[in-house]
């Protein structure tokens, strides 16, 4: 009966298109995040050849860029609106992204670190904001959600390591371009969607 219960609940969730659509954004963030943290310590050490040390530098700052982004979120949203915050986000990672799979220099890859921190900090701070607006009992809300973001940030990983295997470990950051361009092109679209909705 409880298993029962807990598909229904599941299924209703399922339904709500809007909490889908915020999940699937938040999702996306989360497997870029998973992709960068799994991936950076094995091309920085095997394929570039660095220290360790290195390698927790680069994760180090862009954890900071990600905290601070989500504190100053606030003051950006004030001036560009939740749409003008996620076009902005979407691009910094992307740009970060590209960086990431294009180049070896070590000073533009601790800047695209730091960029793709503020980016995803921001996006995830908008996510927050939506996701705290959709009707229904917020246990059951943040549990669909971490379904959500749980299973994109295992399966990118697990994608991401397949193609790192067939083509080279750079090429797994330009894996996780796409879902942004699509992401950015959906908000872009959509005068009204619950990403940007401001009630």
């Amino acid at each position: 009966m409880a298993s029962a219960g807990a598909w229904r609940d599941f299924t209703e969730l399922l339904r709500n298109r809007d909490l889908v659509q915020i999940c699937l954004a938040d999702g996306v963030a989360t497997a870029c995040f998973s992709v960068f943290s799994t991936f950076i310590p094995v091309l920085v050490v095997s394929g570039l050849k660095l220290s360790a040390a290195d390698a927790g530098w680069l994760l180090s700052s862009q954890g900071t860029a990600y905290i601070a982004a989500l504190f100053l979120s606030g003051l950006v949203l004030a001036r560009t609106g939740k749409k003008g915050l996620y076009l902005a986000s979407c691009a910094m990672i992307i740009v970060a992204l590209f960086s990431w799979g294009a180049t070896q220099n070590v000073s533009l890859l601790w800047t695209s670190a730091i960029i793709l921190g503020v980016g995803l900090g921001m996006i995830g701070a908008v996510n927050v904001i939506q996701l705290s607006k959709v009707e229904g009992e917020r246990g059951k809300i943040a549990a669909f959600n971490g379904l959500f973001m749980s299973t994109l940030g295992v399966l990118s990983a697990m994608l991401a390591g397949w193609v790192g295997e067939l083509s080279s470990l750079q090429v797994v950051f330009w894996l996780m371009i796409p879902p942004f361009v699509l992401l950015s092109l959906y908000v872009l679209a959509e005068r009204e969607n619950p990403l940007v909705r401001s009630t």
